[in-house]
């Protein structure tokens, strides 16, 4: 049988929880876009997607955010 797709989806982070929950441990601030606010990401599994300010800030997170 074929693996089957997900449709993914985003959606808008409840109010507050991207700054009391998710920002001390990732970007936060001016590492943000504040154009771009924190969304969250379905694509079986849901995900926060935080937009950066800058290239060089997105760098620098993917290589101590590793998981």
């Amino acid at each position: 049988m074929p693996a089957r797709s997900v449709t993914g989806v985003t959606a808008p982070l409840p109010v507050g929880s991207y700054d009391g929950d998710i920002a001390p441990t990732a970007a936060g601030g001016a590492d943000l876009d504040p154009l771009l606010p924190p969304r969250a990401a379905y694509a079986g599994a849901w995900h926060v997607v935080p937009a950066t300010a800058s290239r060089d800030r997105l760098a620098r997170l993917a290589t101590t955010c590793r998981v």
